[in-house]
């Protein structure tokens, strides 16, 4: 760096000051003071030592300014050439191990399922090890896990494969998302590291049903479980009790509403229904009064109807 119109006798003195990038990487540097002696204009160095450290850390730039100017004459100043930017490339090759993949889902009924694991820059001399972590999830789900580790020989860029047993347990316990990581990565060339992929995902779907569900439902209610909307006839849903009717009280069973018919005929639809997944569904459909005096009776009838797959709605009634 150079000075201009320095003083005959002071001397002029700046810092050379690291603000940006890792000090590491230039052998811990601090700030240094250069020192114009008086009536010199001859430029002066610093001398930065560049760390040849043995890790893949990657290029990087580290940045100087010039500070904290003293001395010279009149008021000294810094000139527009304030900053310096230091390239730094990395010269070092390290053995990487990454999974092929970061997600799969397989089903609980699988039987079992391969972890591919990959090495990248293996060593010519030196065998490679990573374990294979269950970081999170249950271990039950795969047959009660436990770290593996997986070795790449030297010499040897092929992948490794750990098979895992996923656990066909028969209960209805729905998916289950787990979580896996490779850690203590030995051997190999330079200083070993996991990636890209250093972590995964598998999720095993339950392939097991569950019995005695309801799959919908409409009360007439207005209550959160009343999951069967109605697309026909809601004009007839009312609050009223029924209270002289015989026996008396009994048009609301349940919540605050039901679908009513007094003294004539109407119909109720009620939308599709996805029932995908689901074997050995039944209906069921509850009429709340009998009475032949102010309810159902002598030639009062109730009918359901179910169209099943778009076939359309039958002739004759499911239930009457």
């Amino acid at each position: 760096m150079g000075v201009a119109d320095e003083d005959a006798t002071n001397d002029t003195e700046v810092d050379v000051v690291l603000i940006t990038g890792a000090p590491g990487r230039v052998n811990s540097y601090t700030t240094q003071t250069v020192t114009f002696p008086g009536g010199s204009g001859a430029d002066e160095t610093v001398t930065i030592t560049v760390t040849d450290n043995s890790l893949c850390d990657g290029s990087t730039v580290i940045g100087f300014e010039l500070q904290n100017i003293t001395g010279g004459q009149g008021t000294p100043f810094i000139g527009t050439n304030d900053t310096y930017d230091l390239s730094i490339t990395d010269n070092d090759v390290c053995t990487g191990v990454s999974f092929d993949v970061t997600s799969a889902t397989v089903s609980e009924g699988v039987g079992t399922y391969n972890v591919q694991v990959n090495i990248s820059d293996f060593s010519a001399s030196q065998a490679t090890t990573a374990d294979v972590v269950l970081s999170s999830g249950s271990a039950a789900r795969i047959n009660n896990y436990t770290t593996q580790t997986v070795t790449f020989p030297a010499n040897s860029g092929t992948a490794q494969n750990l098979t895992i047993t996923v656990t066909d347990n028969g209960s209805c316990d729905g998916s289950e998302v787990l979580n896996f990581s490779l850690q203590n990565i030995t051997g190999g060339q330079g200083t070993p590291f996991a990636g890209p992929n250093a972590t995964r995902t598998l999720t095993v779907t339950d392939n097991d049903a569950t019995t005695g569900v309801v799959i919908a439902r409409q009360a007439f209610d207005g209550l959160g479980t009343d999951t069967w909307s109605i697309t026909s006839g809601s004009g007839n849903t009312s609050a009223t009790a029924g209270g002289t009717d015989t026996p008396s009280n009994q048009r609301i069973l349940s919540g605050t509403s039901s679908w009513q018919v007094n003294n004539g005929t109407a119909t109720l639809e009620l939308a599709d229904l996805d029932v995908n997944g689901y074997s050995n569904i039944w209906s069921s459909v509850a009429q709340s009064i009998r009475s032949s005096t102010n309810g159902s009776g002598g030639g009062d009838y109730v009918r359901f109807f179910l169209d099943i797959d778009g076939a359309g709605f039958p002739g004759t009634a499911d239930v009457k």
